[in-house]
């Protein structure tokens, strides 16, 4: 995602990414009226290797009117496992980057629903999406959509919500296998815990 702001001259023109050569591995338009701020999201393949990216901000003739670099960039192999993991508690799920399921290393994306795309290709780095004892209301429909079609292509998520899991769960009802319906309270769950491991 790239938020743009302008409070000068209308401007016309085009958002760039590169990875350290001069040739765009992405470009999109975007137009700035006086006065605005946008936020633009995209997915972005990166070269093997990359550490950063370049964000440039050109009009119409091409002239450059802002640069932004990202902070360095982690690269995982595919043979990785990527647990993107949306919740208020990232300490209660970090244990995940130890849960490789059999790949060569896991890691963890703690994002926010700000961070989630709008299109389903936007997943696609992702092996699993868990969402945990958040508000699903405040999920966009353009962001339910693309989830819905990354699930469709075999993306795979876990719902999770704890005493307000009515919140957690109401965007997501339809995809459920479980309809919870009440609440217990227990000391531990062994076998749970077993095959977790």
């Amino acid at each position: 995602q790239v938020t743009a702001a302008n409070s000068g001259a209308a401007v016309e023109g085009e958002l760039r990414v590169t990875t350290g050569s001069e040739r765009p591995i992405f470009s999109t338009p975007i137009s700035l009226p006086n006065q605005s701020n946008k936020r633009v999201s995209f997915p972005v393949h990166l070269p093997v290797n990359s550490t950063q990216l370049t964000v440039e901000l050109v009009d119409e003739a091409g002239t450059r009117i802002q640069l932004a670099a990202t902070n360095n960039i982690k690269t995982l192999d595919e043979n990785s496992m990527l647990y993107g993991v949306i919740t208020p508690d990232p300490d209660a799920l970090d244990l995940l980057d130890s849960v490789t399921v059999g790949r060569a290393e896991a890691a963890v994306a703690f994002l926010t629903i700000a961070d989630l795309p709008t299109s389903a290709l936007g997943y696609d780095m992702l092996d699993v999406l868990i969402i945990s004892n958040v508000d699903s209301s405040q999920f966009s429909a353009s962001q339910i959509t693309a989830l819905d079609n990354w699930l469709q292509f075999g993306g795979q998520l876990v719902v999770t919500g704890g005493a307000n899991w009515q919140q957690t769960t109401a965007a997501f009802s339809d995809w459920l296998p479980v309809t919870p319906t009440d609440t217990t309270s227990v000391d531990d769950l062994p076998t749970l815990a077993e095959e977790f491991r």
